[in-house]
């Protein structure tokens, strides 16, 4: 860094870092914002927020947030000028360091971390050796709390994760992230998440067919059909019921004919059935 000083800015004239939503997500707890926003208008700011020379936010992205809660305009701001993006990342990343973080956010800082360490390097030491691929990854598992090893293992579960279309199986691996590497790598390969989603899309394709072939079954009913035929299509129509309240309490989803509404152009859909009653919101087929 080459200069600080402290200048007054209109908060509307700041804009956030990129690399922070990147890294920690760009959701904050409403709670905690408005808890910080009332102690703000009854104590003050207690410290600056910290920007670069192009007033991006460095340090303080929830404080803005909580003075734009609070109606406050302007805030004091120590303006920082850098001589490379690296180092401005380093600064943003390292003004974290006494937040409670998630296993994913740990292991996004790290992958920036990484790509940081290699700049700055190169800055350093131009055209000559940056270190060994292990070097590298063993010291940037310290710095985030992990091993070498298991910060590796991590990082390909977020880029699968950053990779993954599926937003609910993507949550799910998220979850199983946070609670250990470990369990977020079997869950990749086949693991109990995996194999509950697919369960899942099992049972609701299952739940199609049934519906499927008890109005096929019904129609054909009349008087003269044997009890026990008939009892077997009323058997039928029992476990719709129960599937139906199955899939509807596992927050299952719908065929993408009706989109989960069970009507196309005002005719009932004749694609599924749990779709006919608006229970679903994304399509399963």
């Amino acid at each position: 860094m080459q200069s600080e000083q402290i200048i007054i800015y209109a908060i509307e004239d700041l804009s956030p870092s990129v690399e922070n939503a990147q890294i920690y997500g760009d959701s904050d707890d409403v709670d905690a914002i408005t808890e910080l926003s009332n102690n703000i208008l009854k104590h003050g700011l207690k410290r600056p927020l910290i920007v670069d020379q192009h007033l991006k936010i460095i340090a303080g992205h929830r404080r803005v947030k909580a003075l734009k809660l609070a109606g406050i305009p302007t805030a004091p701001c120590i303006v920082r000028t850098y001589k490379s993006d690296a180092e401005r990342r380093l600064d943003l990343i390292l003004d974290n360091n006494g937040r409670i973080k998630t296993n994913e956010q740990r292991i996004r800082e790290g992958k920036a971390l990484e790509i940081i360490e290699v700049s700055l390097a190169d800055l350093r030491k131009a055209g000559e050796d940056a270190g060994t691929p292990g070097t590298t990854r063993d010291a940037v598992g310290k710095k985030i709390g992990m091993s070498g090893k298991t910060y590796e293992t991590g990082k390909k579960v977020v880029e699968a994760i950053d990779k993954e279309p599926d937003p609910e199986k993507k949550e799910r691996i998220k979850k199983e992230l946070n609670k250990s590497v470990s369990g977020a790598k079997k869950a990749l390969h086949g693991g109990p998440v995996a194999k509950q989603i697919n369960g899942k899309q099992a049972l609701c394709n299952a739940a199609v067919m049934l519906n499927r072939a008890y109005n096929q079954l019904s129609k054909e009913r009349t008087g003269s059909t044997p009890n026990a035929y008939a009892h077997f299509i009323g058997n039928l129509q029992d476990m719709k019921v129960w599937i139906d309240t199955w899939i509807y309490d596992a927050q299952m989803t719908e065929c993408q004919k009706c989109r989960g509404v069970g009507t196309v152009n005002g005719v009932a859909c004749d694609n599924c059935w749990n779709g006919k009653h608006g229970k679903y919101v994304e399509s399963l087929n």
